[in-house]
């Protein structure tokens, strides 16, 4: 038996799981308590230490607890912590990797060193920035005093935004037209400094971390063995420096947690495969959609991103449809395509959302109407479309048709219309219209979370989160064990979490399987060795455990029991894959985690009941 204990588990107070309910009702004590929805962190609950690897290579938006569109903070700087790196090109100065503990308590802050020329002296990345205009950014980074005490940040962004900073009095000075600075004490005599900025032009350039010799000067002659340490770049589109989200190779972003718009409630962490929207301008359809039998007129609401973004479509007064246009789109055959588009009632109350030409769709049904005033469906073409519509704050509701294409289809646009409660050709009044914003169209049988474009199509990467090494053998055991997953998924091929050696060879998951129903699948070197299910519906609260050791494993979903294996023999595994596959790169959950638990022991049958009621 391969088992560890860390110290801090070891003195766990005693009676310390009776004033926790998950685990008064196991009556045992897990190695592992990740509560993605109580605490909004990737911390285990058991040691209060940080476990998970969790990465995006992109931006990604969720539903914050007050029910807008949130975006994730994304860290658009690569090798965040690795200055020696050829990402960051270095001038008149050296690096020295790791040369002290950084604010994380590691050993991997750099040294920034000057050499002797009579120059300025700095670090800035290989590839410059590119800038849109009129776009709010801020750049930062963590900074600690050595023989040089004065940093200066400044970028390049149209015009040139700069500030200077004293690493003992803590101070930010010398700030450029436009430039607005912060620092802030960390232990260890570390600062985050930070300048927030708006690009007046789009273009690229320069990002700089430079030294001074005081707040003025940033070109002087070098002693050569000067410098300051510094560790953690971050670049992000926003008006207010974010949480710090460390890089290598690719950008990054936070991990997400989700809520549920109307209650606010905490849903948990939100693990989403990659996907596209193939809709250009999501947010100005004065852009590059086309009205019909309407017109468009921009930022004349607040968007359920709670700014004023939304748009005003409105009827003329001619007779037959009044719709707005996307550009055309290339459709794949064979294809499903799931389109979703944020609305809100008006002097009309009636949306319809279609797709192309109905030569191009399955039975030539494409399309369906929503109504705004009450949030429901109006009508929809047949049962090979499907229709659903959500509710958020502000008497928003998000509309989203599904339907598939047929074997060659056409290329054409989606279309969105009003309705007058009769039909969606009628005789317009002039005045009549709603609001609309965040269109999206994606391939897929359902929407995921909401993805902005502009000019060209945006694709959000997929969440990617898992425990290895000794962050996973601190706590797990080989021979039994007990895996708690709470959440819900939309999808009929998500897992929630899995333990596995990084094939499908040998793997313990708990996931979403066709039927759809719930599942707990072992496989022991390439054979199944136990496949336990129960009903499950698809987007529904699920609590589900399984229990496991050689010869006797079971599942429970929401306090059912499903047919217990008794042939089971157990894999060995080194990897706790969350809400994906053994790779991490496909069979994503598509919804969210509440809550995940592993208890070291294989608990009774009667247990994994009470643990999932």
């Amino acid at each position: 038996m391969s088992f560890a204990l860390t110290s801090k588990r070891a003195v766990l107070a005693p009676g310390q799981w009776v004033r926790n309910e998950l685990w008064r009702r196991a009556r045992a004590v897990p190695s592992l308590d990740l509560r993605f929805a109580d605490n909004k962190s990737l911390s285990d609950a058991v040691t209060g230490q940080s476990l998970v690897t969790f990465t995006r290579a992109s931006s990604g938006t969720y539903v914050g607890s007050d029910g807008l569109i949130k975006t994730a903070t994304t860290n658009l700087l690569l090798r965040s912590e690795e200055f020696d790196n050829a990402s960051w090109t270095k001038s008149n100065a050296s690096i020295t990797a790791n040369a002290a503990l950084a604010p994380d308590g590691f050993n991997t802050a750099d040294k920034l060193i000057e050499d002797i020329a009579t120059n300025t002296h700095l670090v800035q990345p290989s590839s410059s920035p590119s800038w849109t205009s009129g776009t709010s950014y801020t750049y930062s980074v963590y900074a600690k005093s050595a023989e040089r005490t004065f940093v200066q940040l400044r970028v390049t962004a149209g015009n040139t935004f700069s500030a200077s900073f004293d690493l003992t009095a803590g101070v930010a000075s010398q700030l450029a037209a436009g430039t607005t600075a912060q620092i802030t004490g960390l232990a260890s005599s570390w600062y985050r400094i930070s300048i927030t900025f708006t690009a007046s032009a789009t273009a690229t350039g320069a990002a700089r971390i430079g030294l001074m010799t005081n707040a003025t000067t940033s070109g002087y002659t070098g002693d050569g063995t000067s410098g300051l340490y510094i560790w953690g770049a971050q670049l992000e589109q926003s008006s207010t420096v974010g949480e710090y989200i460390p890089t290598t190779s690719t950008i990054n972003s936070a991990p997400r947690f989700d809520h549920n718009p109307t209650t606010g409630e905490s849903l948990g962490l939100l693990v989403e495969e990659q996907r596209t929207n193939l809709l250009l301008q999501s947010e100005n359809l004065a852009t590059t959609w086309a009205p019909t039998g309407s017109s468009v007129s921009v930022n004349t609401a607040i968007s359920p991103d709670g700014q004023t973004t939304a748009d005003t479509l409105t009827e003329d007064t001619s007779t037959g449809n009044h719709s707005v246009n996307s550009a055309a789109i290339a459709w794949a055959g064979n294809t499903t395509y799931t389109c979703a588009v944020y609305a809100k009632a008006n002097t009309r109350s009636l949306l319809v959302v279609a797709f192309g030409t109905a030569n191009n769709w399955v039975n030539s049904q494409r399309n369906a109407v929503f109504n705004l005033s009450n949030g429901t469906i109006f009508s929809q073409a047949g049962s090979s479309v499907t229709a659903s519509i959500q509710a958020l704050p502000n008497n928003w509701y998000r509309c989203v048709m599904t339907a598939t294409t047929i074997a060659s289809p056409l290329a054409s646009t989606v279309q969105l219309q009003l309705h007058d409660g009769s039909s969606a050709s009628y005789t317009g009044n002039g005045t009549s219209g709603l609001f609309i914003w965040g269109a999206q169209l994606e391939v897929g049988s359902f929407p995921t979370s909401y993805i902005p474009t502009t000019t060209a199509t945006v694709t959000r990467s997929a969440d990617v989160a898992s425990i290895t090494g000794a962050n996973f053998s601190s706590w797990y055991r080989q021979d039994e064990g007990t895996v708690f997953a709470e959440g819900s998924s939309a999808w009929a091929s998500g897992n929630f979490v899995g333990s596995s050696d990084n094939t499908n060879n040998n793997r313990i998951f708990v996931g979403v399987t066709s039927g759809p129903s719930s599942r707990l699948l072992i496989t022991t070197s390439g054979s199944s060795a136990a496949s336990i299910t129960v009903p499950y519906t698809l987007n529904a609260f699920l609590k589900g455990a399984g229990g496991y050791r050689e010869n006797s494993s079971q599942f429970v979903a929401n306090g059912v029991l499903g047919t217990e294996d008794t042939i089971c023999a157990i894999p060995t595994v080194n990897k706790l894959s969350i809400g994906s596959n053994t790779t991490s790169s496909d069979f994503f959950l598509n919804g969210t985690i509440r809550r995940l638990t592993y208890w070291p022991q294989r608990l009774p049958n009667s247990t994994l009941q009470a643990v999932t009621q």
